[in-house]
């Protein structure tokens, strides 16, 4: 048996939590993008002039740009929490079968 839970869980919960981190990582650009969009959606959408918008190379009317980048905003804090139950979950799991090994022992 390892002398601290430390190096218990770096022995035999190393590659769960590579997996968890790996997973994580692109929730990192997700939060900046999510960040940024209600910026976008009250300073060029509902503040900005009269015209058409650009997204893609594509004109797009005021308040059609304004539901588009409301979507955006309701996609991406979904993707967020799902991406965030996943590794809650994963971690859960990861907990419990550690304490069941360590049981065993």
């Amino acid at each position: 048996m390892e002398h601290s839970a430390f190096a218990y869980v770096r022995k035999f919960g190393m590659n769960r939590i590579i997996m968890i981190l790996l997973i994580m990582l692109p929730m990192f650009g997700l939060q900046i993008m999510m960040y940024q969009l209600p910026k976008l959606i009250i300073d060029d959408a509902i503040g900005g002039g009269d015209g058409e918008r650009l997204v893609l190379g594509i004109g797009i009317e005021r308040l059609d740009y304004l539901w588009l980048l409301c979507g955006a905003f309701l996609l991406l804090v979904l993707i967020i929490g799902l991406i965030k139950f996943i590794v809650q979950t994963m971690k859960g799991v990861m907990a419990e079968r550690l304490l069941r090994r360590l049981r065993y022992q």
